[in-house]
């Protein structure tokens, strides 16, 4: 997948899948897929040429936006789910220090994973601007 996004990034206009299996050298099933799933995340778009009948595709070349919408689309793949699994998890009861080990380290994970939650909800809705300056803001405040 990455691999067909850096070349749609890299190529100046929209390829079709034809394109894309002869430049990478893979089967279609494989430029189909992969071309579909980067259409799903937004980040790459589908451009129809008057007269053709193939679909063409071409990358979003804004890369903050990219960032942003593979943030949010990472976030809701992996970082939700895990939210979900921590939380219907909650508290095994039990005295033995296993149990207190577990609910220890779940409770740590389930903090950061809140953490990272909420900074890459920020950092999805923030211009890349205003963004910049709290990161240099809070790193220079630390020090």
């Amino acid at each position: 997948m990455a691999q067909i996004h850096a070349l749609l990034l890299s190529t100046a206009g929209a390829l079709c899948t034809d394109d894309v299996m002869a430049q990478l050298n893979i089967s279609r099933g494989n430029a189909n897929m992969n071309l579909r799933e980067l259409v799903a995340w937004g980040i790459v778009r589908k451009k129809f040429v008057k007269g053709d009948r193939k679909e063409y595709f071409y990358a979003v070349q804004d890369l903050w936006e990219v960032a942003r919408l593979i943030a949010r689309e990472r976030k809701k793949r992996e970082l939700e789910p895990l939210l979900r699994l921590l939380s219907d998890i909650g508290n095994v009861q039990g005295k033995d220090p296993e149990t207190h080990q577990f609910n220890r380290l779940t409770s740590e994970l389930r903090e950061i994973a809140q953490h990272s939650d909420e900074l890459i909800e920020l950092f999805t809705r923030t211009e890349p601007t205003a963004w910049m300056r709290g990161v240099t803001r809070s790193s220079t405040s630390s020090k």
